[in-house]
């Protein structure tokens, strides 16, 4: 074994769900705590500090494997867009965005409720 969790285990949804939820978690009261004395924010919420996470993650992932080595520019910016829209479905995964989009509570079940 290489190591605990290597480039190949990163590239699979469930392990990108796992690693973005942890670093979520362990970042979010930092990340308060810096907003909070230099923009002025009380707190960030969560789901941007996850999809910020994603992106990063998932652009580090594609230059770590080679995917922007040695690529035309249209070819970098359609690999970075798949990335960012990647990180959306991440972030939605990591944050129980379809629990919160099927529960009761949600924006959708209030309007269909409205209905």
């Amino acid at each position: 074994m290489d190591g605990f969790i290597t480039l190949e285990a990163l590239t699979e949804f469930p392990v990108l769900v796992l690693l973005v939820g942890i670093i979520t978690q362990f970042t979010k009261r930092g990340l308060d705590w810096l907003f909070s004395k230099i923009f002025n924010i009380i707190s960030m919420p969560t789901e941007i500090i996850s999809l910020v996470i994603s992106v990063i993650l998932l652009i580090s992932i594609s230059y770590a494997n080679g995917a922007l080595i040695n690529k035309s520019t249209n070819e970098i910016f359609a690999i970075i867009m798949m990335n960012i829209v990647n990180a959306f479905i991440v972030s939605l995964a990591a944050n129980k965005g379809y629990e919160r989009i099927k529960s009761d509570e949600s924006v959708i079940a209030k309007i269909q409720k409205r209905k």
